[in-house]
């Protein structure tokens, strides 16, 4: 039995962290999402990915990123809406 394998097969890189296609679409489907709204924007017009939208968009990141802090503020059930109140005070206290 000269040509019999023997051991396990080799296997190939694991992207999915041994997880199923289903589970990993389900864990990274914010991201999908995002990639899914880039390629529909891109398509219905010319004008949002050119180099002065995409300037526009960095500039407001941080209010994605305060939607962020509210998304996992709101998610574990402390429920806090002042986030407008505190961007206000910090701002006026940063500036002077």
């Amino acid at each position: 039995m000269a040509g019999k394998r023997t051991g396990t097969p080799a296997r190939g890189i694991d992207i999915l962290g041994g997880r199923s296609v289903g589970e990993f679409l389900l864990d990274q489907r914010a991201f999908i999402a995002l990639i899914v709204l880039v390629i529909v924007f891109s398509l219905l017009t010319d004008a949002f990915l050119n180099p002065s939208n995409l300037i526009t968009m960095t500039r407001h990141a941080y209010n994605a990123i305060l939607a962020l802090g509210m998304l996992l503020v709101i998610l574990t059930g402390g429920i806090d809406l002042s986030v407008g109140s505190i961007v206000g005070l910090s701002g006026d206290r940063g500036g002077g």
